[in-house]
């Protein structure tokens, strides 16, 4: 079976670590090949995997004609079986090419968050991935949590809807216990609308508020468009000493070591893979209230979930796992079973896998 991965990122972010665990996990009898931009540090995994002449670079995040049409005549020529798109972008480059090669085509959401865009904007997206279900052979979900959403939006039959649960790397062993006052709360982020990590100022501001600010420290890793902006606020909030945006890692779980927890503020997720390894490591997490968060923790047993735009009710997280560490300890002991239990990578790989063979034996 030939399969082409199409991704319109191969940045850091939870859809390229997807792919990429993907292809670490191909069974043996899969060729695998991958279109995606010229990004760090993924381009480079890829290639390492599939090799140079099963990887073709298309635009960041952007669409072409131009990258449609060499698609097309690569198709016809490498006569692949199955077209597997990863998040809205590439959505877009797998359906036309499915309609014009008559390649079946997969498709994995990576998240809904049709409450980024305006009330037209909404319908035309609704509009566009009616349409484009048609030349859809499989959708794929990566929660029960966007499987509904998907459904409640409409953007795909259930009969074509699969839900296949986000899987991590499990670690041989939880992360070294946390260490503090001060304790220190990671986050991942990419810095943009949907990581809302602006949040952490206003979480910082009711800590200080209460007189507990001296006893956490924030570190917020990766790099995006607001890593800056968060930088400047912090710094004229009289936090520069309390948050920090280190910027992107290839060795991710390392700040795991020592952490009391993992803090996202996202306003809306799939199913995201930080939370998952944070909970693999052992750690507690306190997430928003929304999807994706919602189908890995579970509040009071694997971590903490507080509504969107309540930071008080998150620093009051905070606080509790600080001065309870008999609680964070199982809460951590419990998060990482979660994750043993249900979502190794291996088992994700294996079961989209499955779903893509089903599509080919069936064309």
């Amino acid at each position: 079976m030939r399969i082409l991965f199409l991704t319109a990122r191969a940045d850091f972010g939870g859809g390229p670590e997807h792919l990429l665990q993907l292809l670490k996990h191909q069974p043996s009898d899969v060729e695998c090949s991958v279109a995606c931009p010229a990004d760090y540090p993924n381009f480079d995994r890829y290639r390492f995997i599939v090799g140079d002449s099963n990887l073709f670079e298309i635009p960041h995040r952007a669409f072409s004609w131009s990258t449609l049409l060499r698609l097309r005549k690569r198709c016809r020529e490498q006569k692949y079986d199955i077209l597997h798109a990863h998040g809205k972008g590439a959505g877009l480059y797998a359906r036309l090419l499915a309609l014009l090669c008559g390649i079946p085509a997969v498709h994995t959401f990576h998240g809904v968050h049709l409450q980024a865009y305006g009330p037209l904007k909404r319908q035309l997206y609704r509009l566009y991935e009616r349409c484009a279900s048609l030349f859809t052979r499989r959708g794929i979900a990566v929660s029960q949590g966007e499987q509904a959403e998907i459904l409640r939006q409409g953007l795909m039959p259930e009969s074509k809807l699969d839900v296949v649960d986000n899987g991590v790397v499990i670690p041989i062993s939880e992360a070294l216990p946390a260490v503090g006052p001060p304790w220190a709360v990671i986050s991942f982020s990419r810095f943009d609308i949907q990581k809302n990590s602006m949040v952490i100022v206003e979480i910082a501001q009711e800590l200080r508020a209460q007189g507990r600010l001296d006893e956490f420290v924030f570190h917020v890793v990766g790099d995006g468009p607001d890593r800056e902006k968060l930088l400047a606020l912090a710094s004229e909030s009289g936090f520069s000493e309390k948050i920090f945006c280190p910027g992107a890692t290839l060795a991710p779980h390392d700040t795991f070591a020592g952490a009391l927890c993992y803090l996202s503020t996202s306003k809306w997720e799939g199913l995201p893979l930080a939370v998952l390894e944070a909970m693999a490591h052992g750690l507690p997490v306190v997430a928003t209230d929304v999807v994706g968060n919602r189908d890995a923790v579970s509040s009071g047993e694997t971590g903490f979930l507080y509504p969107e735009g309540d930071p008080k009710s998150a620093a009051s997280s905070l606080i509790f796992l600080s001065e309870n560490a008999e609680r964070r300890t199982a809460i951590g002991k419990c998060a990482r079973k979660f994750v043993l239990e249900a979502h190794d990578v291996q088992r994700m790989a294996e079961r989209t896998f499955q779903i893509l063979r089903d599509v080919h034996r069936n064309i």
